[in-house]
């Protein structure tokens, strides 16, 4: 006997945000081959979201304010050419959750320096060395923040964690330019990585919830090469890079450690011919790999193309197929954390045809330039 059963679950949200976002530079010299530059950065973003599941309400007011301060310091000395540069952040975010009359209240700070440093030599016009330190941050989005349940289904949900940290990375790299060949070897270690996990609330539930968590630290390393090449009718560029990842987490009652290895490499080609006419293709490879607590499948895209322009090259048309092998995208995954393991198969068919036609009815020229806001501050309200 089969048993079909629909849970509806009526449901509406809405979200909306305010950013203002302030920045300013100063360059200047205090030497006769130096050069030094001074900033500031600002802002404050109001969000306010909110959620009805089952004729319950949910809604959460935020208020973030950053401020960040930064310097860097630039000199050469014959062949060696010195950087310097060091970032302060300061960033406040106070919390209110209202989910069916009763409020919780949560403030959450925290303020970091991120030095960086680069030295090179340049042993000829075509060799050149360099090593290079470099501390970044990554901040939760507000959606991976946000405690508001979406409920999926009567056993499981998802939902953000409003206790979630910031991520450090601290990466060393050392890099070689030989004429057109360039080899790179590189070194990363990061504190609370942000994941995605698929778990049980409490120990005695049977309910499973999709939620953003910190795990300890996570490191890895990667060695390559890119190498480019373009001549009259002929354009190449091609890289390869082995990487290896390391990182600890719980599965399972006890402390598990993943190690993954895996191959990223790729080109592309661009060939011209009959004057007005060109040939492009790329391809990207990535090898079945582990990202933190995701085991991935391999990756492989391929898109090859021709183009042609016309009347005195303001017409412009192409044709392009995309994808050409069906495994653009990584369809299967697992995930395990805790004392659960998901997995998730799926079948796609991105393959597909591009074709652009493109006319240019004259050249504007301007000396206005184009603005954008601040789009790290941006995405983080995906």
């Amino acid at each position: 006997m089969n048993i079909k059963k629909i849970y509806i679950t009526p449901l509406s949200s809405t979200a909306k945000y305010k950013v203002y976002t302030f920045n300013g530079d100063y360059s200047f010299k205090l030497g006769g081959k130096d050069k030094e530059q001074i900033g500031i950065e600002a802002g404050n973003t109001e969000n306010r979201s909110g959620s009805t599941v089952n004729k319950v309400p949910q809604t959460i007011d935020r208020n973030n304010q950053w401020f960040a301060a930064y310097g860097t310091f630039r000199r050469t000395w014959g062949k060696v050419d010195l950087s310097l540069g060091l970032r302060y952040e300061y960033d406040h975010t106070d919390t209110e959750v209202l989910k069916n009359g009763t409020s919780a209240a949560l403030k959450k700070t925290y303020s970091d320096f991120f030095p960086n440093a680069k030295v090179s030599y340049k042993r000829t016009d075509k060799e050149n060395y360099t090593v290079s330190f470099q501390r970044r941050i990554q901040r939760p989005t507000f959606n991976q923040l946000s405690p508001i349940v979406n409920y999926l289904d009567s056993l499981s949900y998802s939902t953000g964690n409003p206790l979630l940290r910031s991520s450090f990375t601290n990466t060393a790299s050392l890099t070689a330019n030989l004429s057109n060949l360039i080899l790179r070897v590189s070194y990363h270690y990061a504190t609370d990585p942000i994941v995605s996990i698929y778990g049980h609330p409490d120990e005695s539930s049977a309910i499973l919830v999709t939620t953003p968590q910190n795990i300890n630290h996570s490191q890895g390393w990667e060695a390559g090469a890119d190498y480019s090449l373009s001549q009259r009718k002929i354009s190449f560029s091609t890289y390869i890079y082995l990487v290896g990842d390391y990182n600890k987490y719980p599965y399972l009652g006890r402390e598990n450690v993943y190690k993954s290895l895996f191959l990223s490499m790729g080109g592309n080609i661009g060939y011209g011919f009959y004057r007005n006419y060109s040939f492009f293709s790329n391809i990207i490879y990535i090898s079945p790999r582990r990202e933190n607590t995701m085991k991935r499948d391999y990756f492989l895209r391929a898109d090859i193309g021709i183009s042609g322009r016309f009347y005195k090259n303001k017409l412009y048309v192409s044709v392009q197929g995309n994808d050409l092998f069906a495994k653009g995208v990584a369809s299967c995954y697992t995930n395990n954390y805790g004392d659960t393991e998901k997995w998730y198969r799926g079948r796609f068919d991105t393959r597909g045809m591009n074709v652009t036609l493109r006319y240019t009815f004259n050249a504007i020229r301007t000396d206005f330039k184009s603005r954008s806001g601040n789009n790290e501050i941006l995405r983080r309200t995906d």
